[in-house]
């Protein structure tokens, strides 16, 4: 029971990657009905939110999705640039 609660809850916390859960549960004696049970009702609420989160990214007016594209192209320079900052010294 422990780890099907484990299982299910995991997958919610917003920074864990489902592959640590899949080798966590691999690695335990959590029998194969147990885990894909409780690895599709975990995936539910993770899905739903970024459901939501698409939704809301849609709805957005042109305004909100040129500044969403300003942001995303800014981020992505500055990561290039430390990059290769990295990579000189």
């Amino acid at each position: 029971m422990d780890s099907f609660l484990l299982i299910i809850m995991l997958p919610i916390l917003p920074f864990m990657p489902s592959g640590i859960v899949n080798l966590a549960a691999a690695l335990s004696k959590t029998n194969l009905l147990i885990f894909s049970a409780a690895s599709t009702l975990g995936k539910l609420p993770a899905l739903m939110i970024e459901a939501y989160s698409v939704k809301q990214i849609i709805e957005w007016d042109f305004g909100g999705k040129i500044l969403l594209l300003v942001f995303s192209f800014s981020l992505f320079i500055i990561l290039l640039k430390r990059k290769k900052r990295k990579r000189v010294c």
